[in-house]
Parts: C-alpha cells; sequence; structure tokens
C-alpha cells in the first residue's frame, strides 16, 4: 500500500493529496474528492476532475500541471527549496 502524497500549491501551501490505494484519487485537504487520475505510461497521469473535465497532468517526478501545461503545484519532494525558510526569508529580503 503506497502512502498518500501531498499537493502544495506554488506558494507552498498544502492543498490536497492524492491516495494511491485501488483507485487514484485526488482529495481537498479536507476530504472532498475532487478528481482522479488516469495513467498514460511513462510517469505521466491525466487529471480528471470528478465532473468528467479534464483538468491536467500530474508527473511521477512530482510536477502538477494545469490544462494549459502550466506548472500548477508539486510534491515537497519535487522543490524543497521552497520549504527552506531561510532561503526564502533571504530571498524576501533582497528584494
Amino acid at each position: 500500500m503506497s502512502k498518500d502524497v501531498i499537493l502544495y500549491n506554488t506558494k507552498g501551501k498544502p492543498v490536497a493529496f492524492i491516495q494511491f490505494a485501488f483507485d487514484t484519487i485526488i482529495y481537498l485537504m479536507d476530504g472532498q474528492a475532487v478528481a482522479y487520475l488516469n495513467y498514460l505510461g511513462n510517469g505521466r497521469s491525466r487529471i480528471w476532475g470528478i465532473n468528467g473535465k479534464h483538468l491536467g497532468w500530474y508527473d511521477d517526478d512530482g510536477i502538477v500541471y494545469n490544462s494549459e501545461a502550466l506548472r500548477i503545484g508539486f510534491t515537497r519532494d519535487k522543490y524543497k527549496r521552497v520549504f527552506n525558510k531561510k532561503e526564502v526569508f533571504k530571498s524576501k529580503r533582497q528584494k
């Protein structure tokens, strides 16, 4: 059984999680099911809304793309630098 993967938005806020079980479902942090993954192969899955609308893609390397192929989310492992508070603080001070 695989563990859940938390998805973060581009500001580093946890917004959803993927539950890898019999069906691969994406839930908001409040537990509401909003989408599911359809594995395509080569480490890429389509993201479909519960309403059947194509929302984007999820790469096994931890990046979420919207339907316009823009990066809109990621896993913690993919962009650890976002969670390094010293780096975030330093970048704000340099502005």
